[in-house]
């Protein structure tokens, strides 16, 4: 028994040599005509036989087919049996190569259906109509084989229609494909569906009769294979297939390859999409939920927000496990949402949980919602679930972030609470109040925590120490600071470079050049820790606020020598030092150089601007970089408007300063006390001392604390010109600007 093989290639003559014993027919060079006349031939003759036909790419054009009875030639195909041989139908000459033979179309001793269906394998679109009427002609019945070349590799409406009622679909399917899906045969699927459209072809496998296995594993060989790229309706089926059989790696594999892929361009078309698909109210709410899930995973958190939103209005259920990744991408993200999703998981029912609600204060704390964070600590106890010393901690966190003298004692607050309900302050716990303190000025409740640190068994780290040297040494109380060094190296706790920039820093603000300079010098000679930018910049802002520019240059060089990238701060330090000293060419040099390094002034660059035009009495010119400051993306501080009004002020014209309050108004900007301090000197310098009162006055109805600055300007400007303000001058606040 031989195979009969064909090819894509054309052939040029083989139907003319049979046009005797087949009805008229249109001439075609096609293999499946070749294959049509050399069936219905031997049909009518009533012969068994055996051939091959072989197309030939040969340039000189095929050798021509040989007459009935002919003697065989070399290349011809020998048959079983000479007589047979001798008295059947033609022989066609070969002249193939491997690459000739493509397709493999079946063995036949019979004109059969196979052989239709293997021809139309190879066939063309023109020609799948044509292999129904020969079907017809010839009486046969059709099988699974030209059905699935027919039906599945060109889809026709009226062809399938004629298919669907000579053979059931199930049985076209399972026969042939099923079969080499499940021993993926891959190759001969692929030679099998020819130039199939993939997504055509596997919503027929969602017909009964094949496995879901055989619907993803066709579905993961097609991607590779054909590159392509399925439709939403499509992804939609297999996602809901998938979770029918609770096969969840399989849905997350597929949102995450779909998400990945871009291809979510409407969250609303996507869920009409799913609806469409499936009426299963669970199971599209755990196919929404993984959407969630691979959203955060892709970090598609716009689409994610809308995907929550549009879950809530189509009233999927969201579970906890996709809520809580979602939250923490959007408190990183700093979106501002936290609120009003906090809201809606309550008012969706959502099953929340301790990290739930942990991750809520902490999005609303770092917005700087600190009584709505208080408010879901409240929440929490209403439900059942205890704060632990992660919430606690959160909370303490935001009200030291958030400075000022009130919120630090409500950290203090919280802590004395968390104590009170038996829960350990960690080393954290303690850590966050001792650097709050610190930075808010107030060494002596950060002293004062580091004690209760220590009572309650609590091992202060690297980390507490470098807090507490740090706020000495801004304090100007060094040797408390170098005392905290010797007590730390004594627990065995080694300085680290932090530690020697606060020391550094600490010298240098207290004009103790030589001592900073001693400590400098020794970790470049030891080498145990290794030198930052803010190294160089401590020491050399040390000497340009001293005015030693031929010290500070030299330690800008060496930087550069060692391969520390100066940042906008070293600049900063070295414009102001050459203000400072009165060269404003340099000034503007480094400025200039800035630039060129792709270095953007900060508002700090602008502060020591204004600063120098001020005190070289241009204030109406350090009032218009007020606009250049908005023009590049900045926002003026407190100190950018003090220094203005200081300017003005200084000048001999507090009406203009009076100005420049009212835009620091106009533009969002509270006065505060050292605003007040600066216009008060200002009035009192002109003699304007009820004026001078009145400032007072509003100073205080705004809740503001008179400070040390305020009682000096009080005493020395006021009192002793004989007049008696509104306050009792024994009230101030000790503390700085």
């Amino acid at each position: 028994m031989l195979k009969v093989l064909t090819s894509i290639s054309r052939y040029n003559s083989a139907s003319s040599a049979f046009s005797h014993h087949a009805r008229p027919y249109r001439e075609s060079n096609s293999p499946l005509d070749r294959v049509l006349i050399s069936i219905r031939s031997s049909r009518q003759k009533g012969t068994y036989f055996c051939t091959r036909f072989f197309c030939s790419d040969n340039t000189n054009g095929p050798d021509p087919p040989a007459e009935a009875g002919a003697e065989a030639k070399q290349g011809e195909v020998e048959v079983e049996g000479a007589a047979e041989a001798t008295n059947s139908a033609a022989m066609v000459p070969t002249v193939f190569g491997p690459e000739d033979c493509l397709l493999h179309i079946g063995d036949f001793n019979y004109a059969r259906l196979e052989d239709f269906g293997a021809a139309t394998s190879g066939a063309n679109k023109l020609h799948c109509q044509q292999v129904l009427e020969e079907i017809d002609e010839l009486g046969l019945e059709t099988d699974d084989k030209t059905a699935l070349s027919v039906q599945l590799i060109f889809p026709n409406p009226e062809t399938n229609g004629t298919l669907e009622k000579r053979l059931p679909t199930d049985h076209i399917l399972k026969s042939t494909v099923s079969d080499l899906i499940t021993k993926q045969h891959w190759s001969k699927l692929r030679n099998l569906i020819n130039h199939a459209d993939p997504t055509g072809f596997i919503l027929h496998l969602f017909q009964p009769g094949f496995s879901s296995d055989a619907i993803f594993s066709f579905f993961k060989w097609s991607q590779t294979a054909y590159k392509v790229s399925y439709p939403p309706q499509l992804l939609c089926k297999l996602l809901v297939l998938a979770a029918k059989e609770k096969r969840y790696s399989m849905v997350r594999s597929l949102l995450h390859s779909f998400v990945k892929g871009g291809k979510i361009h409407s969250v609303s078309s996507f869920f009409h999409e799913l609806l469409t698909c499936s009426d299963e109210f669970h199971l599209n709410s755990i196919i929404v939920d993984m959407l969630i899930l691979a959203l955060v995973n892709n970090s598609k958190a716009d689409f994610a927000l809308e995907t929550f939103k549009r879950a809530g209005d189509y009233g999927f259920t969201m579970s906890v496990h996709s809520c809580n990744p979602f939250l923490l991408m959007l408190v990183k993200k700093k979106t501002g949402e936290i609120e009003f999703l906090y809201k809606d998981m309550l008012r969706r029912r959502i099953a929340l949980n301790l990290f739930t609600f942990n991750e809520v204060v902490n999005g609303l704390c770092k917005e700087g919602k600190l009584n709505k964070a208080k408010d879901v600590m409240e929440d929490m106890k209403i439900r059942g679930v205890m704060p632990n010393v992660v919430t606690y901690n959160t909370l303490i966190d935001g009200y030291c972030k958030n400075g000022g003298s009130s919120k630090m004692y409500k950290a203090d607050e919280v802590l004395k609470e968390m104590v009170g309900k038996g829960i350990q302050p960690s080393q954290i716990t303690y850590n966050t109040l001792i650097d709050g303190f610190c930075k808010d000025n107030n060494i002596k409740a950060a002293l004062k925590i580091f004690s209760e640190m220590k009572e309650h068994q609590t091992k202060p780290n690297i980390v507490t120490y470098n807090s507490l040297i740090n706020g000495l040494c801004g304090d100007g109380r060094i040797r408390d600071a170098l005392d905290l060094q010797t007590e730390m190296v004594s627990l065995g706790l080694q300085p680290n470079i932090v530690t020697h920039n606060a020391l550094i820093n600490g010298f240098s603000k207290n004009k103790m050049l030589v001592e900073a300079r001693e400590l400098f010098d020794q970790i470049m000679k030891k080498g145990v820790v290794v030198p930052s930018v803010l190294t160089f910049n401590s020491m050399m802002d040390g000497y340009c606020k001293a005015g030693k520019m031929e010290e500070a240059m030299p330690l800008f060089d060496l930087m550069l020598t060692k391969r520390i990238q100066p940042n906008v701060s070293t600049y900063n330090c070295l414009i102001g030092g050459y203000y400072r000293v009165g060269n404003l060419e340099k000034a503007k040099t480094m400025l200039d150089e800035m630039a060129h390094k792709g270095l953007k002034a900060d508002i700090v660059t602008y502060n020591i601007q204004i600063d120098a035009m001020c005190k070289m009495g241009e204030s109406r010119k350090a009032a218009r970089l007020l606009d250049e400051i908005y023009e590049d993306g900045l926002i003026p501080n407190h100190i950018t408007y003090n220094k203005v009004m200081a300017g003005y002020c200084q000048e001999g014209n507090p009406k203009a300063a009076v100005s420049i309050r009212r835009r620091m108004e106009r533009e969002g900007k509270k006065p505060n006390v050292a605003s007040f301090n600066v216009l008060m000197k200002g009035f009192c310098s002109k003699g304007k001392l009820e004026e001078a009162n009145s400032l007072l006055n509003e100073m205080l109805e705004k809740g503001l604390a008179p400070n040390r600055t305020t009682y000096d300007i009080i005493n020395g400007e006021m009192i002793e010109k004989g007049f008696v303000p509104d306050i009792d001058v024994r009230l101030y606040n000790d503390g700085g600007d």
